[in-house]
């Protein structure tokens, strides 16, 4: 329902609004002590706060990361962070690798009293030549949003405030064989201050060739009516992973209520769900057999 994939890159669009994490990603947690979740509007990283960092450069990759594979080829891909790195040492980005020695750092990072948009290439385990470049977000942004482009040899790092207006970075040449793309949750210690607990928030990933219309996409509840009768939804729209929607059963006049059938159960004309996908639920009437009872008045 969520997932769209273009010709060329393989880079498919996730907004992240199912209830799990589809298979076509790979977690990887290379500390074995950060988690991940998905909220229906959300991809959760957390990585923990402490003595140790979660980091990316000349050492490798340390960071905690949801991954899909790419092919070696041009591509844009656009993520939108609903996260906002408050505490000092907290970072959020992109990585794009060919394996843990070669690979593209591109993040937002928090400075003492600013955010930066970075990047850097290490290339076995060194850093690649004209390719780290870091500059200060102005503003008080509630979301970060960042682009990456793809020509060839030649990458392109824009940010964004308000995913309308973009600034460049860096544009800079690189040369890797692509081979996985994904965001990560990082951590460092900077000065004296102490390493931060940090949550990122994805609201999407974006692979720009093919994305997902209307993002955010909703679960449905559809109910059919056996007999005569009604049912109202409350609240009655599209629902997000775990949200809860109450049904309530009407009989038209002469008729009963008999239970509940498909994703509900039960003979309660009042039932409330968990939404966790598309739901189909069949509210059942009868009239057979169904008498008005008149009380006897003995006199």
């Amino acid at each position: 329902m969520t997932f769209t994939t273009s010709n060329s890159s393989g880079i498919f669009s996730d907004d992240f609004s199912a209830c799990e994490i589809n298979n076509r990603w790979t977690w990887a947690n290379p500390l074995n002590d950060s988690e991940r979740a998905v909220t229906g509007r959300h991809l959760e990283i957390t990585v923990p706060g402490g003595a140790t960092a979660h980091t990316l450069y000349t050492e490798g990759i340390s960071v905690p990361r949801l991954m899909q594979p790419s092919n070696d080829d041009d591509f844009t891909i656009e993520v939108k962070f609903d996260s906002v790195v408050a505490d000092t040492g907290a970072a959020q980005g992109i990585v794009i690798e060919q394996d843990n020695d070669t690979f593209l750092r591109l993040e937002f990072h928090k400075r003492p009293g600013v955010i930066r948009a970075f990047v850097v290439g290490i290339r076995d385990g060194a850093i690649g030549a004209g390719t780290t470049a870091g500059r200060d977000v102005a503003g008080e942004p509630v979301s970060l949003y960042m682009r990456v482009v793809r020509a060839g040899d030649k990458w392109q790092q824009f940010y964004s405030l308000d995913g309308v207006e973009w600034t460049l970075n860096k544009e800079f040449n690189f040369d890797m064989t692509v081979k996985r793309v994904g965001v990560y949750a990082g951590n460092s210690k900077f000065g004296d201050n102490p390493i931060p607990t940090h949550t990122v928030l994805v609201d999407y990933f974006f692979n720009t060739a093919a994305p997902i219309t209307p993002e955010d996409s909703r679960y449905a509840v559809n109910v059919d009516i056996e007999g005569s009768g009604n049912v109202t939804r409350n609240p009655n729209r599209g629902y997000y992973c775990g949200q809860e929607v109450t049904l309530t059963a009407t009989p038209s006049d002469g008729w009963i209520f008999l239970g509940w059938a498909g994703d509900a159960s039960g003979t309660d004309p009042v039932r409330t769900l968990t939404v966790t996908a598309d739901m189909n639920v069949t509210a059942q009437f009868s009239n057979d057999g169904f008498k008005l009872v008149v009380p006897l008045i003995l006199r």
